[in-house]
């Protein structure tokens, strides 16, 4: 898979991924998620407190969805 290591710190989560994280960040702002990169292969995410279960459902949705298409993997 693309994901190497999930890291964080009660709502501060990191994603490494084998490849670059600018593809993944790409593919999430196209479908509405707004996201960093801490480095070249981590996306930061720092949702606010009051996160609704629905949008941590819209934001996995979108993610498998920019993973399955290829993001993420080593060029």
């Amino acid at each position: 898979g693309q994901v190497v290591e999930i890291r964080g710190l009660g709502l501060m989560i990191g994603v490494e991924f084998r490849g670059e994280a600018a593809p993944v960040l790409k593919g999430l702002k196209e479908k509405g998620i707004l996201a960093v990169k801490a480095g070249d292969k981590v996306l930061r995410l720092l949702p606010p407190l009051v996160v609704k279960r629905g949008e941590i459902r819209q934001l996995l949705a979108a993610l498998d969805e920019v993973l399955a298409a290829g993001a993420g993997s080593p060029a």
